[in-house]
This record gives C-alpha cells, structure tokens and sequence, in this order.
C-alpha cells in the first residue's frame, strides 16, 4: 500500500488532497498546522475523513508512528493563517523538519505554492520568470521556495514547487472573492467591498489536486511547475456566472501565463469546466447555510 503524509491537511487544498487520496486507498499520515477559528469546519472536515483506517492523524512528524516508508510528503500552506504569526511559526519548524526527513529518508516533498510570488509585468511568465511577490502570501511563498532550494544545494533531496494560480470550490476559504459572494447570496445580505489578489487565472481545487497527485512521480530531483487553466479571462468568467452585477477591485496583468511544463511534465489538463466548478461551490454554500439555519 501506497503512505504518504499531508502537512497541513484541514486548511483548504490540504484536505480536499486528503480526502481523494483516501479514496484511491492510499495511507495518509495527517498533520494540521492552524486550526484557530475552525472548529466547527475542522468537525465537518473529519466526519468526512476521519472514519477511514487509512487516515492517521499525528501531532508531530514522529517515525516512530510512521509505519512503512513514505512515497512523498505534501506541504501545504494555509492561506487562513497567513495573517497569524504564531501559524507561521508553527508552518516554518514543521517545513524544516520535513526537509530534514526528506534529506535523511530520500522522500520526496511536493511543496504547493503561489504564481503571487512570481513577477507578472512581463510578456510570458513561466516558471524562470523572477520573484515578485504582490502580496504577503506571494512573500512568504518566496521565503520558503527559497529555503528549500538553499537546504537542497545543502544536502541533495527530491523536492518539487508547484504554483497556483487562485483555487475555487467547496470550503475555499472567505478570504476569497467567489467564496464571499457566495455567503453573501446565499444568506441574503448585502455585498461588502469585495477583494482578490490574484485574478489573473482560476482553478477548480479537483483539477489542483489531480496535479498534485500527478507530482508524485516527477523523476527529476528538483522541479517547479505552473498549474494553470490555460484559458484567457477564467477568473472573471468564474465571477460573472455568480453574479453579472458584481464588481470587485482587481488587479489584472495581460501576461500569458505558460502551462508547457505541467503539460509536457505532468500531461496535466485542467478537466472541469467553470461552470460546472460555481455550481459545485455554490450548492456546498447552500447547503452549508441553510444547515447553520
């Protein structure tokens, strides 16, 4: 049997990657790294995971509970703690224990991060395209690239980056724009100011995780990949199907944003359409609601 770990398994990517690793009947190991305010979703989380004996939940990265060798560890970041200082904190000793199992056991990391930290007032960006963190999630996702490519020329480990444009769908986080509009539909309230920092593109979280799953068998010992849609205008598409009478602050560049390598790589297509993606977030909002009702 396949065993991997999740770090960060009960933030918004990291569990969605949880739950379909489960469902290919693959061991997880689970370690959540922020969990202030999220008691009632945590709950809801686990009543949909936590059942499976395949899912193990540990507090620390401790062998001695780790049974069999581990194929990869996922590191996912949690934009809900981005703010939180002592998440961060808590996410950078983690991230460097995780390298130094990576280093010692020859496990492979897959570290998702953002194309935020990547400079978009060129023509193209690609993944040699340099930093330019717009924002504090783009700053911080530099940093930690950054850590893992000095620890590698340290001491050699299979690593790969991948970056994200914005992910849509159930349990995206009320940071969000398409979340926000949502919640304010749904529970009849007004609309408030409402902001996104990366519109540039827009994936669906399925399409995310296949990618994901896919980095597993990257043969290359150091990679970074973009994920992207690989269509023009998707974000604001996305927003228009939710509501046409919407305006939220943006910032858009016209870069074109290349998807070659996680084609040529990962033979990695996106699969769900954007309509059927609002749909599936807008019925998990509903649903949601009228059950806190």
């Amino acid at each position: 049997m396949e065993d991997v770990m999740v770090v960060g398994s009960m933030g918004f990517v990291g569990f969605h990657l949880v739950k379909r690793l489960l469902e290919q009947g693959v061991k997880v190991y689970s370690i959540d790294t922020f969990d202030a305010k999220r008691d009632n979703m945590n709950e809801e989380k686990m009543f949909e995971i936590g059942r499976n004996a395949n899912f193990i939940s540990l507090e620390t990265l401790n062998d001695e509970e780790i049974e069999e060798e581990l194929q990869a560890i996922f590191v996912c970041y949690d934009s809900e703690g981005i703010e939180d200082e002592s998440y961060i904190e808590s996410f950078e000793h983690l991230l460097s224990e995780t390298i130094q199992w990576c280093q010692t056991r020859g496990t492979k990391l897959i570290f998702i991060s953002t194309l935020e930290a990547i400079d978009h007032d060129v023509e193209e960006v690609t993944e040699e395209t340099d930093y330019k963190p717009r924002n504090r999630v783009g700053e911080l996702c530099v940093t930690w690239e950054k850590r893992l490519n000095n620890e590698y020329n340290q001491k050699k480990f299979s690593y790969a980056i991948l970056r994200f444009p914005t992910v849509y769908g159930p349990w995206q986080p009320s940071q969000f724009a398409y979340q926000q509009a949502f919640e304010a539909i749904e529970s009849r309230k007004p609309f408030k100011n409402i902001k996104e920092s990366y519109t540039e593109d827009i994936l669906y979280i399925d399409d995310v995780i296949e990618a994901l799953i896919r980095a597993k068998s990257i043969q290359a010992s150091k990679e970074i990949i973009h994920i992207t849609s690989g269509r023009i205008g998707e974000w604001r598409k996305g927003l228009d199907l939710i509501d046409t009478k919407l305006h939220i602050e943006k910032s858009m560049s016209k870069a074109k944003l290349s998807n070659k390598k996680a084609t040529n790589i990962l033979s990695f297509k996106p699969m769900v359409n954007i309509q059927e993606g609002i749909e599936h977030q807008r019925n998990h909002v509903k649903n949601r609601i009228s059950t806190d009702y």
